[in-house]
Parts: structure tokens; C-alpha cells; sequence
């Protein structure tokens, strides 16, 4: 027989997705990490909808096998582009109708897992980009997030295409010599730069692997590569104009607010964080650029315990800090 005496575990999950990978995290509620699950891409703009949906369904199934549906007492689910497809997720779509569920953009993992507040900013940039602000009164905005075909600027993505671009400039003796030209071959593979254009459009390519050509960004920044510090700081204006557009909008000029840079790109450290900050200071000095408290995969768990009413308390946080091994955060 049960004892009547002891009370349920109240189960939590978060599930933060984007084009490289999804991160689910199972918690209690006191904050304790009892499953991390890391799978692949679930953003259907870039992989599609059955492998999106598939791919969420594969993690949550981890996740709770052997605990009850019913001890489930709220999942958040932060995905770009998933939620027209909520009602298809197995577990989700019956969690939904009985409002213990709720699907939403990465934009809000991003936020609560950056801030760990109710208010400020927070500028995502990895595959893709976007921003999303709450000011003191609660108005919130999310700007950018348009994808690689029309937007994205800022991004890993498009970072990507602006060393394609620099390689096939100097190529045809359009643009400045670059390190990024050796890079741009050893990263598809090929050994002249007129085999890309075979390897660019043929099927199977992705944003994911565009957007790793990045890396060789960095690396050209590194090496003081005139080209790639460019590509850098243009991409750090494109950035800095999301936020300001959520300053101007929500009126964020009357208090102080941390601002928080997350994804892939903050990877890059300085090279992206300096001229970014000097831009902000320069024009907003009551913004504070401050380095992310959690990843976007706390942070859609933090999402989940605040729509399950379950308060944020200082002892919930540093539970989740000792109980979470982060992932790398990859473009």
C-alpha cells in the first residue's frame, strides 16, 4: 500500500531547441537536474516538420520513462517555429489541453536563462539571431528571428556567407587576400575554390553547416585577419541595432538593465563583446553587459517552473547551478 504520507516528486521539463541541437532538462521542484537529454536539430524552418517533431518526441519519451504522466506538473517547450505543430507532439499535445504545457519561440529560454530575471535584454546569436526585451512594467518584445533567407544578421549563419563571400572576392580579385580562403576550402573539403559552388547547392547542405564556418571567423580574427576582424564587427552592429530597437520601443531608458549576449557567437568573447559594449555604453550607459547566469536549456526550464506557479527562489537557483552539466553552446 502507498503511503499516504509521502507526497508525489513534482517533475518539470524544459526543452530548448534550435537548428544544431535540442536540450531537455528534467527537474524537481526544488531546482534539482534529474535527467539532461542533448538531440539533434528540432527547428522545422530547418529540418522540417515530421524530423522537428520527431526529433522532441525521441527526448521527451527519454525523459520520462518511469516517472508517472500525472507527476508531470509543467513543460515548457522553446522552439523556434514548432509551436503551429504543438497538438502533434506525443505527450506535449495531451499536457497542453490540460494547460500544463506551453509552447513558445527560444527566444524566451534565452531570455530566463541569460537573466534569471524578469527583466532586461537578451541578444541570441548562433545558427540564427534574434533579441527579446522586458522593461520594469512587463512589456516585452522580441525582435529579429526572420531566418538565413531574409534576416538572421548577426548570426553564425550568416557570418558563414559573409566568408564565402570574402573568399570568392579575393578569388576574383574583387576583394582583399584572407585567411579565410583556406579555411572556406578545408571546410567543404575541396582543394580549389571553383569546386564551392558544386558543394554549395548541391542537396543535403544546411544552415548548421554554414553557420560552423564561423569558427574559422574566429580563428581568422585570431590571426589578425583583416577580413575576419570586419566580418566580426559588422556583425556586432547588426546585433547592437537589435537591441536598440528594443531600448527605443519599450523605453528602457529610465532604469538600469543587464543585457545579456547568448549562443554560439558569445563564444567569440572579445572580439564580439568589445565593440558590441562600446556601442551600447557609447549611447546607453544605464545598460550593463553582463555574462549569462545559465544556458537557454535552464532557461526553458526556469520557464516551466514560473507557468507552474512554483516560485524562484535564491535555494532553487543554486540547486539548479549545482545540479547542471552545460553543453557546449554551439553556432
Amino acid at each position: 500500500m502507498k503511503d499516504k504520507g509521502v507526497l508525489a516528486i513534482r517533475y518539470f521539463i524544459g526543452i530548448d531547441g534550435g537548428g544544431s541541437k535540442t536540450e531537455l532538462l528534467l527537474s524537481d521542484s526544488n531546482g534539482n537536474i534529474r535527467k539532461h537529454i542533448v538531440g539533434d536539430s528540432s527547428n522545422p524552418i530547418s529540418i522540417g516538420k515530421e524530423r522537428a517533431v520527431t526529433n522532441v518526441e525521441k527526448l521527451i519519451i527519454k525523459a520520462v520513462a518511469g516517472i508517472k504522466i500525472e507527476d508531470l506538473e509543467f513543460v515548457a517547450v522553446c522552439i523556434p517555429g514548432i509551436r503551429h505543430y504543438a497538438g502533434e507532439i506525443k505527450i506535449v499535445s495531451e499536457l497542453l489541453k490540460s494547460g500544463k504545457a506551453e509552447v513558445s519561440g527560444d527566444e524566451v529560454s534565452a531570455f530566463y536563462g541569460s537573466l534569471a530575471l524578469d527583466y532586461g535584454i537578451v541578444i541570441l546569436s548562433g545558427t540564427g539571431s534574434f533579441a527579446m526585451g522586458v522593461n520594469r512594467q512587463g512589456e516585452e518584445l522580441s525582435v529579429g528571428g526572420w531566418g538565413p533567407l531574409v534576416g538572421d544578421e548577426g548570426s553564425g549563419y550568416q557570418m558563414g556567407i559573409m566568408a564565402i563571400k570574402a573568399a570568392i572576392a579575393e578569388y576574383e580579385h574583387r576583394g582583399p587576400e584572407t585567411l579565410l580562403m583556406p579555411m572556406v576550402l578545408e571546410h567543404f573539403g575541396i582543394d580549389h575554390i571553383n569546386m564551392l559552388k558544386k558543394e554549395l547547392y548541391k542537396e543535403g547542405l544546411n544552415t548548421k553547416r554554414i553557420a560552423s564556418l564561423s569558427k574559422s571567423v574566429l580563428r581568422g580574427a585570431e590571426l589578425k585577419d583583416n577580413v575576419a576582424l570586419a566580418i566580426i564587427n559588422e556583425s556586432s552592429v547588426h546585433l547592437y541595432k537589435l537591441a536598440e530597437l528594443i531600448i527605443k520601443k519599450l523605453e528602457m531608458t529610465d532604469d538600469h538593465y543587464k543585457l545579456c549576449l547568448t549562443g554560439g557567437i558569445s563564444n567569440f568573447g572579445k572580439y564580439i563583446l568589445n565593440p558590441l559594449t562600446a556601442m551600447l555604453h557609447e549611447n546607453y550607459d544605464n545598460i550593463t553587459v553582463s555574462e549569462p547566469i545559465f544556458t537557454p536549456g535552464v532557461g526553458s526550464l526556469l520557464s516551466a517552473f514560473k507557468k507552474g506557479g512554483l516560485k524562484i527562489d535564491t535555494i532553487l537557483i543554486n540547486n539548479l547551478k549545482a545540479s547542471y552539466k552545460g553543453v557546449d553552446r554551439k553556432c
